[in-house]
């Protein structure tokens, strides 16, 4: 799962706030009369159906009264900049450019005004959030932190207190300090626990913020409990059906995810759509993210078929967008292709990935986090069609690319150092492949623990080259991993598929037959539920399953597994070797079981 994002607080929304702004002090006769008709609009456009349209409707009429009004005093250009800025913040997932024009005549307003310099703590509010959406996120923070203390607790200021407070937050947040903003996040929810003019709005967004930080943090049961809060909170508002609520679902989902709670995860995000769909147009980026995260999780769960099916429907979703941002087009494409390879559609998979990586490049100048991604997986794609060369250039690509943005202490730098690894180990430099992939366990047990899950994974890279060299260390280190990875996916998860065969490999060297047959079984019962009837790594578990009937001289089963690799291999156009391999080792047995006729007709038609 990805793009959780925060939730702002926007200063003049929600029915509560619409039906007490008679409250709010004006100056003048003109300002009384502003003032009644804000509050004989808000009760017009309570009876509208959709509250976000009547949200929408409402900021723009204010931002149209107070524009007729002249600025003669500080507070009045405060309140026309704060309308203004309302309505940048509703427009902003909306429409961009409209948005922009707000914000320039909200500017514009600013330096146009006779007053050289500012004294209400209000007022610096409003700059502050000015210089937010100029994205001179300095000076921002600067403003709010200096007007947080001198906020009074009149209902018009202690409501720009709670959204400093989140403000701060926030960018603390996006600039990866998350120290820092784990502090402020509890302050915004201290204050919407604890003010009197707070709205379930307001608590559902501070709950939701502090949820994303600690599930930054890792932690994950702390974030799902606070992401339930804010899905409840939201529920109870005029807000239940909005953007706000399928975030908060899309955080609890990825909560859920971290935990390997899949079904739960695919709950919320089905919820989050179902939403969505009601308050976006069909091809909104955003409803093809929530397609996207779907996919995602199906194919956590083993469901690749239905994961791939996601996955066409959010590129169709956004191509059928002519708008749509480049970037996430980009991401979009990289998904399928990795769904297409699940399927073993490598055809198919390849086209995608570069067409991924050229729009990725367009939208991107210079490294960043996803063109790395994308090229690390198109080394494991190539990697999977045995075109190693390329395999090991992407690789080394994408290494270079992680090691410029995160440093050589990350957990993607090791995800790259591993894939390259097993690579140069197939190309026979296996002393450089040990150093490699020992390096990337080591740093990955240093900075998620022993029994995280990606650890587990290279765990059993490493115990599998162990394993090729002879080294004694191979057996535990499995056993090891296939234990964490159980307490983590359960026993039937396709990730076991690996661990399984690469510890029944162990045993059958070792001849431990029937330990490893027992653990055979385990993995082709797995492949069968979870793979296409087709799959190479079906073929490979049928494979090693006839192998041990075979040294275990039981002919009739050994001969029921080839006979069923055979037809798997020949229906995927394999390689001419490996099909006569299999016709070797199913003679061999048909012979062995009295069988000459048969086996001398298919060496014939061989």
């Amino acid at each position: 799962m990805k793009k959780i994002s925060f939730v702002c607080l926007s200063l003049l929304s929600g029915m509560v706030i619409w039906l007490s702004i008679i409250a709010l002090p004006f100056q003048s006769m003109d300002e009384f009369i502003l003032k009644l008709r804000l509050h004989y609009k808000s009760v017009e456009l309570y009876f509208l159906p959709a509250s976000t349209l009547a949200n929408y409707q409402f900021e723009l009429y204010q931002a149209e009264l107070y524009s007729q009004l002249p600025v003669t005093t500080e507070q009045q250009l405060e309140r026309q900049l704060d309308a203004q800025l309302a309505v940048v913040d509703l427009l902003r997932s909306l429409d961009q450019q409209a948005a922009y024009n707000y914000f320039n005549q909200a500017v514009q307003l600013e330096q146009s005004s006779q007053f050289n310099q500012f004294n209400s703590a209000s007022m610096l509010v409003t700059q502050a959030r000015l210089r937010l959406y100029e994205e001179n996120e300095t000076e921002a923070l600067r403003l709010f932190q200096l007007a947080l203390p001198q906020l009074g607790t009149n209902e018009f200021e202690d409501k720009k207190r709670g959204l400093v407070l989140e403000r701060i937050c926030s960018l603390h947040w996006h600039n990866s300090e998350l120290t820092q903003a784990l502090d402020w996040c509890k302050q915004s929810l201290d204050w919407s626990q604890h003010s009197q003019w707070a709205t379930t709005t307001d608590k559902a967004t501070s709950f939701h913020n502090l949820a994303v930080v600690e599930l930054q943090l890792g932690h994950t049961e702390t974030a799902l409990k606070l992401f339930q809060h804010a899905v409840d909170q939201r529920q109870s508002s005029p807000m239940a059906i909005s953007l706000e609520q399928a975030n908060h679902l899309q955080g609890l989902a990825s909560a859920y995810a971290d935990l390997t709670k899949f079904k739960q995860a695919e709950w919320a995000l089905i919820h989050a759509l179902e939403i969505t769909k009601q308050v976006l147009p069909p091809n909104d980026s955003r409803l093809s993210q929530i397609v996207h995260n779907l996919a995602e999780n199906k194919a956590e769960q083993g469901e690749y078929k239905t994961a791939y099916d996601y996955s066409k429907y959010a590129l169709e979703l956004a191509l059928s967008n002519p708008d749509y941002p480049e970037a996430e087009l980009g991401a979009t494409y990289h998904q399928l292709a990795s769904r297409a390879q699940d399927l073993s559609l490598m055809n198919e998979a390849e086209e995608y990935y570069q067409s991924g990586l050229t729009v990725l490049r367009s939208a991107h100048s210079g490294i960043h986090p996803d063109i790395a991604t994308l090229l690390n997986n198109l080394g494991t794609f190539y990697e999977d069609k045995n075109t190693l060369e390329k395999a090991k250039d992407y690789y080394e690509q994408a290494l270079a690319m992680r090691l410029d943005l995160y440093g050589n202490q990350h957990p993607d730098v090791a995800m790259t150092q591993n894939n390259l690894a097993l690579v140069l180990d197939d190309r026979g430099d296996t002393a450089a492949a040990k150093e490699l992939l020992e390096q990337a366990v080591e740093t990955t047990r240093k900075l998620m623990g022993p029994t995280h899950l990606y650890v587990s994974t290279m765990e059993v890279n490493l115990g599998l080259m162990y394993h090729e060299i002879g080294d004694h260390r191979a057996e535990p280190l499995l056993k090891t991993a296939l234990v964490n990875q159980q307490n983590t996916l359960g026993s039937k998860h396709p990730k076991l598929l690996p661990t399984l065969i690469g510890l029944a490999d162990v045993y059958k060297d070792k001849n431990k037959l029937l330990d490893a047959e027992q653990l055979y079984v385990r993995a082709l019962a797995i492949a069968e539920t979870s793979l296409p009837p087709e799959h190479p790594d079906l073929a490979s578990c049928l494979y090693r399953l006839a192998r041990i009937y075979q040294l275990n001289h039981d002919y009739a089963k050994a001969e029921i597994f080839y006979q069923k690799e055979l037809r798997i291999l020949r229906n995927n156009k394999s390689p001419d070797e490996e099909i006569q391999g299999t016709i070797r080792r199913l003679v061999e047995v048909l012979k062995a079981s009295g069988k000459t006729s048969e086996a001398k007709e298919l060496q014939q038609k061989t």
